[in-house]
């Protein structure tokens, strides 16, 4: 599901203020799309709406840390030039 979608989950089901209910995840269900163009089902919409506001994490390798080595680099760059 993309960020829009899970923002339209979160904001249906806290909506603001006290006297607007929640809407129910059936109803949600029929709001909502996934990437692919299909319904979501129903635990995919509770666990984006409980966890919209989460912080994210740190994503990906910490800055200067390498898969390959010194050798590997050198072996790839040399076979990259030539070609």
């Amino acid at each position: 599901m993309d960020d829009a979608n899970r923002a339209m989950c979160y904001a249906l089901r806290h909506p603001p203020g006290r006297k607007t209910k929640p809407m129910k995840y059936t109803d949600i269900r029929k709001l909502v799309r996934k990437t692919d163009g299909r319904l979501p089902t129903i635990s995919s919409i509770a666990e984006a709406a409980a966890t919209y506001m989460d912080a994210k994490g740190q994503r990906g390798r910490p800055q200067g840390s390498c898969k390959t080595s010194k050798e590997e680099d050198k072996i790839i760059m040399g076979t990259f030039h030539r070609l």
